[in-house]
This record gives C-alpha cells, sequence and structure tokens, in this order.
C-alpha cells in the first residue's frame, strides 16, 4: 500500500500566548483543551468547528466530567464560544491570529461556510471575519462580499454592534 500524501494545515500560535492573563489563569486541562481545538485537524479556516463536548471529551481521552469543567473555563474566559444545540465550536480571535494572506483565502471560506451548521453562532463567526477583513485591503473586502453577499463590506461600513477585540489581547 502506498503512502497517501497528506494536506497539511498550518495555524499561528504566537509564543505570547503564554503571556496572556486569561490563559495563566486556566487550568492547565483548561490550557491542554483550548491548545488541542485551536491545532484541530477538523478546525476550519474560520476558526469554527463542528464538534460536542463529548465527542471531544472522547478524542482528547479526558473523562466527561473533568473535560466539562475545564470547557467552561474556555466559555466562561470567552476563548471558545459554544452552541450545544448545533454542536459548533468558535474561537473568536482565530482570525485575528490567523488572517487570510490573499483574497483567494477569503473565497475559500465559503468550503468552511458550508461545513458548518446554520445558527446564530455562525452568523456571528462570519461578522467577526468580516471586522478582520474590513481591517485590510479592498481585494480582501471585495472578495468576502462576493463570496458573502448577505454580509457586504461597503465602504464606509460602521462596526458599531459587533464584537471589538482588544489589540492587547493575546486570544
Amino acid at each position: 500500500m502506498q503512502n497517501a500524501k497528506r494536506v497539511r494545515k498550518y495555524r499561528k500560535i504566537s509564543t505570547a500566548i503564554w503571556n496572556d492573563q486569561k490563559i495563566r489563569m486556566l487550568s492547565r486541562g483548561a490550557q491542554y483543551i483550548f491548545i488541542r481545538i485551536l491545532t484541530h485537524q477538523d478546525l476550519t479556516s474560520l476558526g469554527a468547528i463542528k464538534a460536542t463536548k463529548s465527542g471531544l471529551a472522547e478524542e482528547f481521552k479526558i473523562g466527561k466530567a473533568v473535560f466539562n469543567r475545564q470547557f467552561e473555563e474556555l466559555l466562561v474566559h470567552n476563548l471558545l464560544v459554544m452552541d450545544e444545540e448545533v454542536g459548533m465550536i468558535w474561537a473568536p480571535n482565530f482570525l485575528k491570529h490567523n488572517r487570510p494572506e490573499s483574497p483567494n483565502v477569503v473565497k475559500h471560506w465559503a468550503n468552511a461556510y458550508d461545513n458548518l451548521p446554520e445558527c446564530e453562532l455562525l452568523t456571528r463567526v462570519l461578522l467577526g471575519a468580516r471586522t478582520i477583513v474590513l481591517d485590510m485591503g479592498m481585494g480582501f473586502r471585495e472578495a468576502f462580499s462576493e463570496t458573502f453577499p448577505q454580509y457586504p463590506c461597503e465602504e464606509g461600513f460602521s462596526k458599531t454592534g459587533e464584537q471589538a477585540i482588544s489589540s492587547k489581547e493575546v486570544w
């Protein structure tokens, strides 16, 4: 049997993550879960994953009660957001650290979008992505508007009401 060539995904995780107060406040177990989710093979390029707590607990080989307690730390500190009903988790600051490198990357976000369940959290994911591209060049904004016409990046668009991400936050 020949070795199948695997497509490798790369993610950026700054070493400064360990300087972030929220990360330092977490238990070791919660830190482990966070890093595992950020580097999970199924995490989309939008920073979201279709997963359940029980499924991740089993995959990570952590007892469900312990996993739930440690995962709750991530929710309390807003490092992750979850819609338990549809089984979707999102790292709100993921794109801040993994900005698209070209407008084509933004266009490929459509694949990630198609693999995530429709829900309020998915809307928040796209609004967060739009906030990122609003601070980038016109090509990025045009690519986003073409890919997600329901969330246009028009000139002079106001970010009012969207979640602000502090420039001091690592995650």
